[in-house]
């Protein structure tokens, strides 16, 4: 069946666009958070992102299905 699109109230417009402005501010809060500790400590930027990144690739990596390539690899 196809999809059907609803216009969206203005409230829910609303929500939509509150929420999208208060993530990219927390985004950038991060990312001025871990340019301060990369100046502050020997650590660079990219180790930083990197490390802090490492529970969400866990994560995602547990929560999706396996491809079939890799259902066959474990198999063997």
């Amino acid at each position: 069946m196809a999809h059907v699109d609803r216009k969206l109230t203005p409230i829910e417009l609303l929500q939509k666009f509150i929420f999208i402005t208060l993530g990219a501010v927390l985004m950038a809060l991060a990312l001025e958070v871990f340019i301060i500790l990369s100046k502050v400590t020997p650590i660079s930027l990219g180790i930083f992102i990197f490390v802090l990144n490492l529970p969400f690739f866990w994560a995602a990596d547990k929560s999706a299905e396996p491809l079939p390539s890799q259902r066959c690899t474990a198999s063997l």
